[in-house]
């Protein structure tokens, strides 16, 4: 039976835990564990396994102390204090099936965070300060199918986050449920490829929150391509969803919602009524495949009547927009006036 040396408790926004504390769990005797790291970065922490087995001091990436071999078959807290500027799973390695729970983001100078391929990661720490150094949240939890739930303030403190942001961040995240509201509100500077393929896969997902990209105005190229991509259980889209992202450019909306055989469309996800003279002028936005679907097993929407809107100098790429065999009289009310070019 492992040693449980940490109980895991609520932090206010107003004290950060100084420790990194995660969970890991091990299924054999005499199993061995390694924290993995990246080269040119700065560590020079103090790593407790959890199992009595005291202290132990990191300073390279590639310390021996990075792995440790346990004992027993159990469930171990380990905590990390000090400067650790990356954890790097990347889909490799024994961590990536033997982390359970993030219990403290901790303060301790995190600069790239990967925990791609953690399958058995099912809970993240709610506060997210120990985070505000990260800069690129691309691929971070991608396919990490245990994981139910995203923290609200989990993205709170990282207004430094750019290019590629959020790119693939929940990707393939097949158990997750719900998009908590205010997700993205402080990640103002999102900019290209910042949402692309952020959910593409995530085959519980019911529903979208309103205004979940309400602030993320500065997002462009690439910004929404495949985002909720066969996102196969998603039955709505909120009014105004992209309303407010109106620098997006080439590829913004390619596939965005490509294979998302259940969803209702509502007309006014990208403007308001009488916006369709404006909304698009003279920008050339892609919208290739954007709401394509091979089958349809959800309630009648009606689809945004781009078609009806001036994109003026702009070049729209229209293929397939409302392409596939699920879309039609019986999917969308209005599917007669869609014109030819956009399906």
């Amino acid at each position: 039976m492992g040693i449980r040396i940490f109980i895991s408790q609520n932090i206010s926004h107003n004290v950060i835990d100084p420790v990194f504390r995660m969970q890991v769990e091990t299924t054999s005797m005499d199993e061995s564990i390694t924290i993995p790291h990246l080269n040119d970065f700065v560590y020079n922490y103090v790593i407790n396994y959890g199992d009595g087995s005291g202290d132990k001091t990191v300073n390279t990436y590639d310390n021996p102390n990075c792995t440790h071999v346990f004992t027993n078959v159990g469930t171990y807290d380990i905590s990390i204090s000090g400067i650790c500027e990356t954890i790097f799973v990347n889909n490799d390695g024994t961590l990536k099936l033997q982390l359970k729970k993030i219990l403290s983001w901790g303060n301790i100078n995190l600069k790239v965070l990967n925990f791609y391929g953690c399958s058995n990661l099912n809970e993240l720490c709610g506060n997210g300060q120990g985070l505000s150094k990260v800069v690129n949240f691309a691929s971070t939890f991608y396919d990490c199918t245990s994981l139910t739930t995203i923290p609200t303030d989990l993205f709170r403190y990282n207004v430094n986050v750019s290019t590629n942001g959020f790119t693939s961040t929940f990707q393939g995240c097949t158990s997750l449920t719900t998009i908590p509201n205010n997700l993205f509100d402080y990640n103002v500077n999102v900019s290209s490829y910042g949402f692309a393929s952020t959910f593409y896969g995530c085959t519980s997902l019911t529903t979208i929150p309103t205004d979940l990209f309400r602030y993320n105005v500065n997002v462009s190229t690439y910004g929404f391509a495949s985002t909720f991509r066969s996102c196969t259980s998603l039955t709505t889209i909120p009014t105004d969803l992209f309303r407010y992202n109106v620098n997006v450019s080439s590829y913004g909306f390619y596939q965005t919602f490509f294979g998302c055989n259940k969803l209702q469309l509502n007309q006014w996800i990208f403007y308001a009524d009488g916006e369709q003279s404006t909304r698009f002028l003279n920008k050339s936005v892609n919208f290739e495949g954007c709401f394509y679907k091979s089958t349809f097993n959800g309630t009648q929407g009606t689809a945004p009547d781009l078609w009806n809107c001036n994109f003026g100098t702009g070049t729209p790429v229209k293929t397939g927009c409302f392409g596939g065999g699920g879309n039609s009289a019986t999917s969308l009310s209005n599917y007669v006036s869609i014109l030819a070019a956009w399906k």
